[in-house]
């Protein structure tokens, strides 16, 4: 790897570690970034004989940061090509995803309207009345029999 940097010297030295080689691309602004961008990829790829995929970091709030460029040499090494996002690329929005989301709500009660109310069963005979008037008391019975 540090072979294919020395060939290219347009390239940053990367920060490697056990797990991963990251090649900063953070000091070209504008037009020049993207063409840092795509030379590293270019470079790196045909050394190293390996494709990058592209992708982005967020940080803690979620908002996009860093634009990526990954790959991983067969040695397990992850190479990374980090540049600032908002440089490099930009945001567009390609589909849209609408998820239902249910509640419950309570429905308000409506006010009776007068003379509508259902008074129950009959409190002498326990029918129920169908309307203000009990059918089933004889005359005089109760104070709605209608017999």
């Amino acid at each position: 790897m540090l072979g294919a940097v020395e060939a290219h010297p347009g390239l940053p030295l990367p920060y490697i570690s056990a797990k991963t080689a990251i090649f900063h691309l953070f000091r070209s602004h504008g037009p020049r970034a993207r063409q840092c961008l795509a030379a590293a990829e270019a470079a790196l790829g045909d050394a190293l004989g390996v494709t990058f995929a592209p992708g982005t970091e967020a940080d803690a709030g979620g908002t996009v940061i860093y634009f990526n460029l990954r790959a991983v040499l067969p040695s397990g090494l992850e190479l990374i090509i980090k540049a600032w996002a908002d440089e490099v690329a930009e945001r567009r929005v390609t589909g849209r995803t609408f998820t239902e989301v249910t509640e419950w709500v309570r429905l308000p009660a409506e006010p009776e309207e007068p003379g509508s109310e259902n008074p129950g069963p009959c409190g002498m005979c326990g029918h129920p009345h169908t309307g203000m008037e009990c059918e089933h008391c004889p005359e005089g019975y109760c104070e709605r029999s209608t017999q």
